[in-house]
């Protein structure tokens, strides 16, 4: 094995011209590959403050697939199946026509539950308690739709919890079963105010900002729920997931077949990462991309060297993280700033493509996607 540091220059570049034109002010990037790994931060967390690789910010919904990973676990343990009905385990969910929703429609974002969605202050217990109690979207059929369904998030969380012989909420479980047996110490589903009060005082915790608002990076405008401390500490299964990426690629690091530390069998990870969902139009994002038991596949997360069987997600303009099994990669990429979803998507796109390159694993013909919202190709 090569002890050769990763020389990442491509993608940093492509990471510093993102602040230069305003996509953000700061980032980190990690990257596993064949044994060997790299951790770059660089800009600004914050006005004053340099970027660190220790420093944590919002995963926003790349925080979804720990759901995926946590059902997997359970399942191995005999706890439940991933084609199960919800209401097998959570039973009050069974109203209103809801009997016959899977986990497994939860999982491929067709399940229909993405205007169930409770739109005031509310425990994840008072929310999952609102969902079960509405419809579908009308004339749903779960399995033959598809809206991004971050409501549904609630439900696999809860889930989780009731199929847990311990009972444990989603973020404890998460914290105890994937984040302690991976060595991974500064994530976190949510943060506890004891957590907050420690990271602030290290001036640790990395706020994220609407930078499409600014254009040329000249105001440090941070998201409105990024100010409300409640919302920081808020145990959000669907979006608020805390930590910094070198965690967040150590998750897709374990889901490799060479990996080390796992929280999965490989039998387990190949059933969450083969294809589950294709060729049905997401009516929310407006893109059809392919998805698996959690994760997208073969998109542009990865760039356009990718082999077809990387896997990954992203979170609301900001993160994306995702493995390769074929190349024996996995990356995480966290920035602070929101610049939109043309300028978001075309920076995963070049940044995930200048990965490949880095490391020597462009191919001769390279890919092009169709951006979500008719908003062009990459």
């Amino acid at each position: 094995m090569s002890s050769a540091p990763l020389l990442l220059q491509r993608a940093v570049a492509q990471l510093q011209q993102g602040i230069e034109e305003g996509l953000h002010y700061g980032a980190q990037l990690s990257v596993h590959f064949q044994g060997r790994s790299a951790d770059v931060a660089l800009g600004h967390a914050a006005p004053g403050s340099e970027m660190s690789s220790e420093a944590v910010l919002c995963w926003s919904s790349s925080v979804k697939p720990l759901a995926a990973i946590a059902l997997a676990q359970l399942q191995e343990r005999g706890r439940l199946k991933l084609d199960d009905a919800v209401a097998a385990h959570l039973p009050n969910f069974a109203s209103h026509g809801k009997s016959e929703v899977t986990l497994t429609h939860c999982l491929t974002h067709t399940a229909g539950l993405w205007g169930s969605m409770l739109r005031c202050k509310a425990s994840p217990q008072e929310v999952v308690q609102h969902i079960c109690g509405q419809p579908l979207v009308d004339s749903w059929v779960p399995g033959k739709r598809c809206g991004y369904d971050s409501p549904a998030w609630y439900i696999l969380a809860s889930v989780v919890s009731a199929a847990d012989p311990a009972h444990r909420p989603f973020e404890t479980y998460v914290n105890d079963e994937i984040f302690t047996p991976l060595g991974i110490e500064s994530s976190s589903v949510g943060i506890s105010p004891e957590t907050r009060k420690r990271l602030e005082a290290a001036n640790l915790l990395a706020p994220i900002y609407m930078t499409s608002r600014a254009p040329g990076g000249s105001t440090w405008q941070i998201l409105p729920d990024e100010a409300r401390r409640e919302e920081v500490d808020y145990p959000c299964p669907a979006g608020n997931g805390r930590g910094p990426a070198r965690d967040l690629a150590a998750v897709y690091a374990s889901l490799l077949p060479s990996a080390e530390k796992r929280v999965l069998r490989k039998e387990s990870v190949e059933e969450l990462t083969r294809v589950a969902r294709q060729g049905i139009y997401d009516e929310l994002q407006g893109v059809d991309t392919a998805w698996t038991l959690g994760f997208a596949i073969n998109c542009i997360l990865s760039g356009r060297h990718a082999s077809k069987s990387a896997f990954g997600h992203g979170g609301s303009q900001s993160s994306w993280a995702f493995a390769d099994p074929e190349c024996d990669l996995a990356v995480a990429c966290l920035c602070n700033g929101k610049p939109g979803p043309d300028r978001h998507y075309r920076r995963v796109g070049a940044v995930s493509t200048a990965v490949y390159e880095d490391l020597g694993l462009a191919s001769g013909s390279s890919r092009t996607f169709q951006l979500p919202g008719g908003m062009g190709t990459f």
